[in-house]
């Protein structure tokens, strides 16, 4: 085994909901994600071999935005979204009776980020709403002292207009969503944003975060739920994130680790042709599949295809065995591993020793799953 990798890996991947100005409690929920997170964290770090251990936490969906002068009325929701949360209701929907007063306060919000992205100084763009903070300082608590959320920064930053090759037509309103927290600390950690030209959700930073840990990358990412075109947007995408990997393979990453919701299902989970079905009805929760109703370009081989485009030596394999649905459309949140073929030790090298996936059927604390999984050093594809 080469001394760079570590023998083990532990994981915890999950997209957490986090949806600012639509999700239900959006605000509010962050209490018991933490609880949740911190409770599956902990275990892995009491179970018996954590001193070779690796152990990350990827996480989704923890949208950051441009709160602005609103920061302070936002806190007062958040504050009063958890106390309600805490005694009285559920997260998996807001009562009739603050419903209205919610959605109003969503639409001051939105609009608050609007005018604050396109028309404040930099210093007021600056200001965030965001729960990574919070959940970062729970998981450090929990033994994950080390935090990446290199993504946030680059939307805390980015000026007026976009990055050139986003389109200038849409504000960005939400960073990338990502968060990496991890046991050790990394040697070098990056963010690349999606190329964003003519795509439907150019109002999110969405990219791909990573961080490299010796011979081992992580990288985790959110990739488009875009399924209107018959897949484009999904298949731009999926190229990009297999540039990516190669890239990171060719300058010192022996293994790569692809954590995150990849918005790809399991092929049986998808339909034969390309167009889709009806969606799910809204008589069931969002966190429950039932059936099949995506086309085939939402198949997890389309992401395996554009790996084997960008370069037929890198082998993809995915770590996370179960069939176990992480929401309503199938098994979407993954653990994948990637390697050169050509060198040492000849391919993927990890394995899963364990996983499973946490349900949450009634949607309570997410509309996802969360996906445990630990990983050991067991030689290349040739062993």
């Amino acid at each position: 085994m080469p001394m760079s990798c570590p023998a083990r890996v532990r994981i915890v991947s999950w997209n957490l909901w986090l949806i600012p100005f639509g999700g239900p409690w959006c605000l509010g929920r962050v209490q018991a994600i933490e609880r949740c997170l911190c409770r599956h964290v902990g275990s892995m770090l009491t179970d018996p071999g954590v001193e070779d251990c690796l152990v990350i936490a990827a996480l989704q969906e923890a949208w950051a935005w441009r709160a602005g002068p609103l920061y302070p009325l936002v806190w007062l929701e958040a504050a009063l979204q958890k106390r309600l949360l805490s005694s009285l209701f559920r997260g998996d929907r807001e009562p009739l009776a603050l419903r209205a007063i919610f959605a109003l306060s969503r639409v001051v919000q939105l609009a608050g980020a609007l005018v604050t992205s396109v028309c404040a100084p930099p210093l007021l763009r600056a200001v965030l709403w965001s729960p990574k903070p919070v959940l970062a300082a729970s998981l450090r608590r929990a033994g994950l002292p080390h935090a990446t959320a290199a993504g946030e920064a680059s939307f805390r930053h980015a000026g007026w207009p976009r990055e050139s090759n986003r389109s200038a037509s849409a504000p960005c309103l939400l960073d990338c969503g990502l968060l990496l927290c991890t046991s050790r600390p990394p040697d070098e950690t990056g963010f690349e944003p999606f190329d964003w030209r003519g795509n439907a959700e150019c109002v999110a930073h969405k990219g791909m975060e990573w961080a490299r840990f010796g011979g081992l990358a992580v990288l985790t990412t959110h990739m488009t739920f875009e399924y209107a075109d018959g897949g484009v947007q999904r298949g731009a995408q999926q190229l990009q994130l297999a540039r990516l990997a190669a890239r990171l393979l060719d300058e010192g990453a022996e293994q790569l680790l692809l954590v995150g919701d990849l918005n790809s299902a399991l092929p049986h989970q998808t339909l034969p042709g390309r167009r889709n079905g009806p969606r799910p009805s809204c008589a069931t929760p969002p966190s429950v599949y039932e059936k099949a109703w995506l086309g085939s370009h939402a198949s997890l081989d389309r992401l395996h295809e554009a790996f084997e485009a960008v370069d037929a030596d890198l082998e993809l394999r995915r770590m996370d065995t179960g069939e176990e649905p992480t929401c309503e459309d199938g098994t979407v949140d993954h653990v994948l591993c990637c390697a050169r073929r050509s060198r040492p030790p000849g391919g993927v090298a990890y394995r899963a020793a364990t996983s499973s996936t946490v349900v949450d059927p009634r949607a309570e604390v997410s509309d996802h799953a969360l996906v445990r999984c630990e990983l050991e050093w067991r030689g290349g594809s040739g062993t």
